[in-house]
């Protein structure tokens, strides 16, 4: 567990004006070291992870009393953030400064049952990155800019509280590609019966991948890295449905959730580990996608007794070079069940939280004994976390424990003794590495 310093400050304006007028202002500061590895002068292993960051963020926005569900709002921000990690022989550095500006109207076409939302936006990243260690493509003082600006639309059709259709399109040129990224979307809500609810949505999207902040953890080793200087954007289709079920039972009201989810890859960075003692980040060249399944029960039991439960099944594949494999450290499957208690008067409050983590697949990597190879998959375990919490007029008192049990993942850090070793890797975590934890702490409400 690193040592942690960290300071962060943030600071909110808000004004509203006759009805009219709004704005809104924040400013934040943040600037946090970790510090870990191994303190041995003759064997050491450096683990600093600094970040510093500033961020100013604002909304504008103008309402229209003489008619009704009519405005428009200007959000904007600016950033820079500055982070060096430290991995051993990796070690990356990087700047970033950002910009970000959105205008949207709001009006309706011809009832107010059809809002009408439409605008700009523009995106721009600069980053100076450097990146040393174990690769034959290190690179100082990198630059790279990124310029999304782009234009959208949205359509939302309003039933009552019956049916509901909202439906969008947006464009956005990117520099780099010099391409125009069409991303359209849909999401339908219908009521056919005043406790049923039946969700459809479905879009298309597209993302910047920022690799070596994205997959640091995957710094702590000594695998060989390698990257595609031409990697390019993410984009996916994702679509799928939600259905839920409002019912009593005793008197008491329940809800049943049923979600079923997918996304399809047209292009991935894919973050591969298959090979042994290699890091290679490279543009998919195959299918992926992900499937998530999911039913949860909430309830009612008695005054101030809440359960919840739920299961959700994960089906994540990825082309890794030739080979489509279940992408690795995922679990397949994961179970949850919440018993939340309150007294009458809320003083007294109790929770306890029981999850189960099913098997993931672990790829192919070298024990101590660099002749004994592993692959398969790991195996299923429970964690379970408690707080009691204890309420007076302006104060809370809690204490709670995490993961009672003591889990952990048995030699979590491959060739611990010897960071130098070609087989050294903490990267292949599948389970906890800290065990149980007990903490307590107050809360003061200022009214």
């Amino acid at each position: 567990m690193p040592k942690v310093k960290n300071v962060n400050i943030l600071n909110k304006w808000e004004y509203v004006g006759n009805s009219a007028y709004y704005f809104l202002f924040s400013a934040r500061a943040l600037s946090e070291s970790r510090t870990g590895g191994k303190n041995n002068p003759l064997n050491p292993y450096l683990v600093q992870i600094d970040n510093n960051l500033f961020e100013f963020r604002s909304k504008i926005g103008s309402l229209q009393p003489n008619y009704l569900g009519k405005s428009m709002a200007l959000q904007s921000s600016a950033l820079s953030h500055h982070q060096k990690a430290v991995f051993g022989n990796n070690v990356y550095d990087a700047n970033q400064e950002s910009i970000y500006a959105n205008f949207i109207r709001k009006t309706y076409v011809i009832h107010s049952d059809n809002i009408l939302k439409y605008g700009a936006s523009f995106y721009g990243d600069s980053y100076i990155e450097s990146f040393s260690g174990n690769t034959s493509q290190f690179f100082y003082g990198k630059p790279r800019v990124d310029v999304i600006s782009g234009v959208f639309t949205e359509y939302t059709y309003k039933n009552g509280e019956f049916f509901n259709l909202t439906t969008g399109l947006r464009a956005d040129y990117y520099n780099n590609t010099e391409k125009v990224y069409v991303l359209p979307r849909l999401n339908i809500k219908y009521n056919p019966v005043e406790n049923i609810a039946i969700r459809l949505s479905g879009g298309k999207s597209f993302r910047i991948a920022n690799i070596f902040s994205e997959n640091a953890t995957l710094l702590a080793s000594n695998r060989d890295i390698s990257f595609e200087d031409n990697l390019l954007p993410e984009v996916a289709w994702n679509y799928g449905a939600n259905l839920t079920y409002s019912f009593y039972l005793n008197g008491r009201e329940g809800v049943i959730n049923l979600d079923a989810y997918r996304t399809d890859f047209e292009n991935q960075v894919v973050v591969d580990i298959e090979q042994l003692g290699e890091l290679s980040f490279y543009n998919l060249d195959g299918k992926s996608h992900a499937i998530s399944l999911q039913a949860d029960v909430m309830l009612e039991l008695v005054d101030g007794l809440d359960v919840k439960a739920a299961y959700k099944i994960n089906e994540v594949r990825t082309t890794f070079k030739t080979e489509e494999l279940s992408s690795p450290l995922t679990p397949k499957n994961r179970a949850m069940l919440n018993i939340a208690y309150s007294t009458p008067s809320d003083q007294w409050m109790f929770d306890v939280t029981l999850n189960r983590v099913g098997e993931s697949r672990i790829p192919l990597h070298a024990n101590e004994n660099t002749f004994d190879l592993s692959a398969g998959f790991s195996d299923p375990f429970y964690l379970v976390n408690s707080q009691i919490t204890r309420k007076f007029n302006n104060w809370d008192i809690y204490l709670g424990s995490e993961n009672i049990t003591n889990y952990t993942q048995e030699n979590p850090i491959i060739s611990a003794s010897d960071p130098s070793s070609d087989i050294f890797d903490a990267s292949i975590i599948h389970a906890p590495i800290y065990g149980r934890m007990f903490y307590a702490g107050l809360r003061f409400k200022i009214n």
